[in-house]
């Protein structure tokens, strides 16, 4: 997984979204830390292992889903990178090209282990507080921990790097045909 190419792709649809709406100028990060917040509630809604009061908390696997032939887990994974990556360009508008992004992208693979002792509800707990957190400080060493726990939790689904990656690719080719359609 290339993330330098992720950041310019993201880049590129947050360029297109802010000239089409007319956001120039305008601080939209408040803004993609709720959407990334509700982005991963859904994901935690789609995994359904939290609910404990619910005979089914397997994931439901939808045909109808234009990511991976029905996994909407995914779906929902990617639209999170999305604003992860937004959200790290907000930061930094040229985080793509900073050492940081060079240095994660070299370590990406090695980034990303299974953590067997770490439950998938504390994950998510834990993604919760660090977008918070961010949100609060906006230090670069908070956002780092997200992606580090982002992948992880990506790991912990049964998502490999490649599977990301494709989704996100995909998704990204929706969101400019939803721009092109006057989403």
């Amino acid at each position: 997984m290339n993330l330098i190419k992720l950041f310019e792709t993201q880049s590129k649809l947050d360029a297109r979204i802010v000239e089409e709406k007319s956001l120039q100028g305008r601080d939209m990060l408040p803004e993609k830390i709720l959407a990334l917040l509700v982005e991963l509630g859904e994901l935690a809604n789609e995994w359904r292992g939290f609910k404990f009061w619910s005979n089914k908390q397997s994931p439901a696997i939808r045909p109808s889903n234009p990511i991976e032939h029905g996994n909407p887990m995914l779906e929902e994974y990617v639209d999170c990178l999305h604003f992860i990556l937004s959200i790290g360009l907000e930061l930094h508008p040229k985080i793509m090209h900073m050492e940081w992004s060079k240095y994660l992208n070299a370590r990406v693979k090695d980034l990303v282990t299974k953590n067997e002792h770490v439950s998938i509800t504390d994950m998510f707990n834990g993604l919760f507080r660090l977008v918070i957190t961010f949100h609060d400080k906006q230090e670069l060493t908070d956002y780092t921990r997200l992606i580090y726990l982002f992948f992880n939790l990506g790991r912990k689904l049964d998502f490999t790097l490649d599977d990301i990656e494709t989704a996100y690719y995909t998704k990204n080719e929706i969101n400019h045909s939803r721009q092109n359609n006057g989403y």
